[in-house]
């Protein structure tokens, strides 16, 4: 390369761009050498300078306002405050330059190498820079606002404080490059590479990261609310103080991220892995974690008000001293979760998953709990008033002592379940299936079960004073000293039940099914007997109360005494 200019060729074009342009128009096959040319402040817009070699030239405060530099050689070349506005440098070459305060809004640099060059300072908002090298550039300060840079390669490049607003980065190379403080609010960031970047309080407002391989990356304190994010690889990534406000985060793996102090209030995290991610402190008000996994992650001081957390995982986790308040926990795995301390005022927990949890003395009164798992579930001393468990699975669940007063039973599984001293008075136990449930001495007083599965329960002692047992299915059901004054047992099957020692005062048996059934020292004043009954000799034998009846009783208007 020649070390100066072609004399001929500078001053041809130190008699104007015109005449430049015609003789360029003539010479069409002829490479402009230009190199170490002296040409500060020249103006030179509208030139003609494709392919022009300019290696080392001096074109400080140069006007090249859309000049065509085109596959031009400006290696080393100094261009400080020069105005390329609207200039072609597609698949120029730039290594090196100094472009220190240009300004190159709306030029086309497709392609073109600017990798080592010094942009400090340097307008390019809009510009094109497609494809373009900006390998371990200088771009401090740099407004790059609008500018489209697809497929760009800024692999160690500093960008710190640079102004990327709106600008394309789509399939961009930013490995390992610096954007601490950039602002790259409503960037379009899909399929750009950001592996080992520094984004530390980086403004990413609205920007476009979807699916992107973010793992490990930097992002604490950095702006991201309204980001999206979804499907994106944020494994390990340091998000803590991050804002993350309404930004969309579906289906995104945050595993083991940190995310202590982050704000995500209104976030979409429908999907996410949040699992041993760090949420300490952290917003989450009003946020959608649908499906959600957030086992085994750290929620200490966390805010969850107002939150939805229909089918989230929550397995391993303590959910003590959160704020709840208002929280959708519908179909939540919360198995093996610590709900020790919770306040579930407000919380919603239909169809959850609570298997084998731990409630004992909990205060669940008014609770959504329809079509929960609490199968095995220890509800010991709860207090379950007019709770909704209506569909729930409650079987092998322990009861005992619980308060259960006005609750939705209806349709419950409660097969095997311990429910022994309950207080069940005017519950609704509607077509409930409690076969081999233990409900000793339990408080059924008022308590609707009609056509209630109580097939081999245990009922000893039981008040079921008043209680709707119409259709129920009683068959060698334990009711040895219950309470049945006034019960309604109509159409019942007690077929070999014990009834011996009970209290049927004024008990509707009408067209119950009593055969085999044991009623040894059952108390039968104004009790209405019709329809099939033990035989005399087996069923009343030393009862002074039972009518001398053999096959079948009309109503009975004796009076209670």
């Amino acid at each position: 390369m020649n070390a100066i200019a072609d004399r001929h060729h500078l001053n041809i074009l130190k008699k104007g761009v015109s005449a430049w342009n015609d003789w360029r128009e003539k010479h069409r096959d002829v490479q402009p050498q230009l190199n170490g040319a002296d040409l500060r402040r020249a103006q030179l817009a509208g030139a003609q300078l494709s392919r022009a070699n300019l290696y080392g030239a001096n074109l400080s405060g140069a006007d090249l306002s859309g000049a065509n530099l085109q596959h031009a050689t400006l290696n080393g070349a100094t261009l400080h405050a020069a105005s390329l506005r609207e200039a072609n440098l597609s698949q120029a070459t730039l290594s090196g330059a100094d472009l220190k305060e240009a300004r190159f809004d709306g030029a086309d640099l497709r392609e073109a190498r600017l990798n080592w060059a010094n942009l400090y300072g340097t307008n390019l908002s809009r510009a094109n820079l497609n494809g373009a090298d900006l390998r371990e550039t200088h771009l401090y300060e740099v407004d790059l606002s609008g500018a489209n840079l697809s497929y760009a390669s800024l692999s160690g490049a500093d960008l710190g404080a640079t102004n990327l607003y709106a600008a394309r980065l789509i399939g961009a190379d930013l490995t390992g490059a610096s954007l601490a403080n950039v602002n790259l609010s409503e960037t379009d960031l899909r399929q750009a590479r950001l592996i080992g970047a520094n984004m530390e309080q980086a403004q990413l407002s609205r920007a476009h990261l979807d699916g992107l391989p973010l793992a490990g990356a930097h992002l604490r304190e950095a702006r991201l609310d309204g980001a999206h994010l979804r499907g994106a690889n944020l494994r390990g990534a340091h998000l803590d103080d991050a804002n993350l406000t309404d930004a969309d985060l579906r289906e995104a793996n945050l595993s083991e991220a940190g995310l202590s102090g982050a704000s995500l209030g209104g976030a979409n995290l429908n999907g996410a892995d949040l699992s041993n991610a760090d949420l300490s402190d952290a917003d989450l008000e009003g946020a959608s974690l649908w499906g959600a996994n957030l086992s085994g992650a750290h929620l200490q001081g966390a805010c969850f008000s107002g939150a939805i957390l229909r089918g989230a995982r929550l397995g391993g986790v303590h959910l003590g001293e959160l704020d709840l308040r208002n929280v959708n926990l519908s179909g939540a795995d919360l198995s093996e979760t610590d709900l020790s301390g919770v306040d579930f005022h407000n919380i919603t927990l239909s169809r959850a998953n609570l298997h084998a949890i731990c409630l004992r003395g909990m205060q669940l009164a008014d609770m959504n709990l329809s079509g929960a798992d609490l199968s095995e579930a220890d509800l010991s001393d709860a207090d379950l008033r007019e709770a909704n468990l209506g569909g729930a699975n409650l079987s092998g669940a322990t009861l005992q002592r619980a308060n259960l007063t006005r609750a939705n039973l209806s349709g419950t599984q409660l097969n095997a379940a311990d429910l022994t001293e309950a207080q069940i008075s005017k519950a609704y136990l509607i077509r409930a299936e409690a076969s081999g449930a233990n409900l000793r001495a339990a408080n059924l007083s008022g308590a609707d079960l009609r056509e209630t599965a109580l097939l081999e329960a245990n009922l000893s002692h039981t008040d079921l004073s008043r209680a709707n047992l119409s259709q129920a299915d009683l068959r060698s059901a334990n009711l040895n000293g219950a309470d049945l004054y006034m019960a309604d047992v109509s159409e019942a099957n007690l077929t070999s039940a014990d009834l011996s020692g009970a209290d049927l005062r004024g008990a509707d048996f009408n067209h119950a099914d009593l055969r085999g059934t044991h009623l040894d020292a059952a108390r039968l004043a104004g009790a209405r007997l019709t329809g099939p009954l033990p035989p005399h000799d087996v069923a009343s034998a030393g009862s002074n109360d039972f009518p001398s009846i053999d096959d079948e009783v009309s109503v009975n208007t004796v009076g209670i005494p």
